[in-house]
């Protein structure tokens, strides 16, 4: 999509050849490879696709269908466990404290 909310603006970006395996796409890497979760002969796995290359690279996580998942995340350096001191525009020192989040993944 080249305009956001215009549907005549949507442009196809690639083609996924998938050889009949089941596949289920859970994001997009930077690279333009596809996270995805795969049947492949070992069973359920998560899964990288190079469009480019049509090659799917194991990247190790084996489990049920459906039971993955991907989220975007913002990389930043702020300490959790400390106040942050953060510099005005006048120069004085404040300090700011920072919620630490607690994420915890279950099979």
């Amino acid at each position: 999509m080249k305009e956001y909310g215009a549907v005549d603006s949507w442009t196809k970006q690639f083609t996924v050849d998938l050889n009949s395996r089941f596949f289920r796409v859970l994001g997009f890497w930077k690279n333009g490879h596809i996270l995805a979760e795969t049947k492949l002969s070992l069973g359920w796995n998560l899964c990288s696709y190079d469009p480019e290359s049509q090659q799917v690279k194991n990247l190790g996580f084996h489990g049920s269908p459906f039971h993955s998942f991907a989220d975007n995340y913002v990389e930043n350096l702020i300490l959790l466990d400390k106040p942050n001191d953060a510099v005005s525009k006048r120069g004085v020192t404040k300090k700011r404290k920072c919620r630490s989040i607690l994420m915890s993944l279950t099979n």
